[in-house]
């Protein structure tokens, strides 16, 4: 195959977008109502103490142990860092590389625009959410550190799934005299 045949397509493409561009423009998100419905974290945060001590239930971290509190906050605040930060900051900041990616595999109006916005829309609900799970793991540390909260009973409800977990279990009950 020619170098030419190779790049034929990429060619036509990025003509027929340049066409599209000085006639009016590939308007990126439109002004009006999308017409799609995106995934949003949906999320008034808690103001006290004893809504925070409800709230981190949404995720069953009343539950947990300290050891996996911790394991959970170190593992999502790598991954936000290392993973979800870069696209969160590639969809909000520079959304014209996203648009690009999907221009170089060929997609035109009006899927362009519609595997942008999803993609944009992904990328900013998982970083939100992943967000909000570790400010929900920080308050409930938090809460249990400075006694606000008491967590034996539900956390001796869960069944343990590992031998470590049951070793943690059955410390807390010699603690607590159980």
């Amino acid at each position: 195959m020619t170098w030419f045949k190779k790049h034929i397509k990429k060619f036509l493409i990025a003509i027929g977008l340049l066409g599209v561009a000085l006639a009016g423009g590939i308007e990126m998100l439109p002004e009006n109502q999308p017409p799609y419905e995106y995934q949003k974290v949906v999320w008034t945060r808690p103001t006290t103490d004893a809504n925070w001590a409800e709230d981190v239930k949404a995720e069953q971290l009343n539950i947990r142990l300290d050891f996996q509190l911790q394991q959970m906050k170190e593992n999502l605040e790598d991954k936000i860092l290392r993973v979800q930060k870069p696209l969160y900051d590639k969809a909000t900041l520079y959304p014209d590389a996203i648009k690009y990616e999907y221009i170089q595999q060929g997609l035109i109006e009006p899927e362009l625009t519609k595997q942008v916005n999803e993609r944009i829309a992904q990328y900013t609900f998982e970083y939100e959410k992943m967000a909000q799970s570790i400010e929900r793991i920080n308050k409930e540390i938090d809460l249990r550190k400075n006694g606000k909260v008491e967590r034996t009973n539900d956390i001796l409800s869960a069944k343990p799934s590992t031998e470590k977990e049951k070793i943690e279990i059955n410390k807390l009950k010699k603690l607590k005299g159980l």
